[in-house]
């Protein structure tokens, strides 16, 4: 297997970076988040993500509540959302490590 590039990741970096604003903004339109800044809100949401995805490969299952809910709770916040909306739809989703 090739390693990536920097270029190559550099660019599926923005790309992913594009994805989630639209997402962000498409759903602020429709009322289902609120933000004043789509690309703000993004950036801080994977500012916060990048942490604890250093954590990512020791599994959810010893750590407390508040550490597996590192990455959501500054999402919900800065979507506006009530704190658990982001992991209740992730579980009704039957996405795997929703708590």
């Amino acid at each position: 297997m090739q390693e990536p590039t920097l270029e190559s990741v550099r660019r599926r970096d923005r790309q992913f970076r594009r994805r989630l604003r639209g997402c962000i903004r498409d759903d602020v339109h429709r009322g289902e988040f609120r933000s004043d800044d789509p690309y703000a809100a993004t950036m801080q949401i994977l500012v916060v993500i990048d942490g604890p995805g250093a954590h990512a490969g020791t599994g959810t299952g010893s750590h407390p509540e508040v550490v597996t809910r590192m990455a959501v709770s500054p999402a919900e916040r800065e979507l506006g959302l009530e704190n658990g909306t982001l992991t209740r739809r992730a579980a009704a989703l039957g996405v795997s490590g929703a708590s």
